[in-house]
């Protein structure tokens, strides 16, 4: 039997792969711990870039993280979605953005910035007095008493209804309709005055 060749030697296949005889044939493989991605990426084209092969939940990635295949077409160990800090993914964060911008990142926790509060420090409010002593804090937002409004309670409700104050919205019809008329006396006094 005759070897077909698909490589020569090593300088033939790609990063990270080595020509390798494989029953009567030779070609090109991916050194141990690196992986290709065929049809994507393959040994002898692009080379062995990547660190897994096998997506999901794989034992050739380390810790908790799982294998993802990147826009490069390569696999590449990741931590699942809301964890960070590979290989043990065990992080809360791995920068403020985590942190929703009301806290640091410090060694994979939020540490929020005084007046909140929670795990990413997404919670607005802590106590009543982030809630301007206008409304109770509870499960961190703000529960404005009656007449106040706002994220933290800081805004005074300015609309009424005629059901709330009758009285008030009686004098005022009552004023707009005798404005007019004390308006009109005072000048036909002063035409009256001034003709004759």
């Amino acid at each position: 039997m005759t070897m077909e060749a698909g490589c020569t030697g090593n300088t033939d296949c790609r990063k990270n792969a080595i020509c390798k005889t494989v029953m009567y044939n030779t070609e090109c493989e991916c050194e141990s711990g690196f992986y290709d991605f065929p049809p994507f990426t393959t040994a002898e084209n692009q080379g062995c870039l990547g660190e897994c092969n096998d997506v999901g939940e794989t034992d050739q990635c380390k810790g908790n993280t799982q294998c993802e295949l990147t826009t490069q077409g390569y696999g590449k160990c990741v931590c699942p979605a809301e964890t960070f800090g590979p290989p043990e993914c065990l992080d809360d964060c791995e920068s403020n953005v985590q942190c929703s911008y009301r806290g640091d990142c410090q060694n994979g926790e939020c540490v929020c910035f005084p007046g909140y509060e929670g795990k990413y420090c997404e919670d607005d409010c802590e106590s009543n007095v982030q809630c301007s002593y206008r409304g109770d804090c509870q499960n961190g937002e703000c529960v404005c008493f009656p007449g106040y409004e706002g994220k933290y309670c800081e805004v005074i409700e300015t609309t009424t209804t005629t059901t709330e104050r009758p009285g008030i919205n009686l004098a005022l019809l009552l004023g707009a309709s005798v404005l007019p008329l004390l308006l009109l006396v005072p000048a036909g006094l002063v035409s009256a005055l001034t003709s004759g």
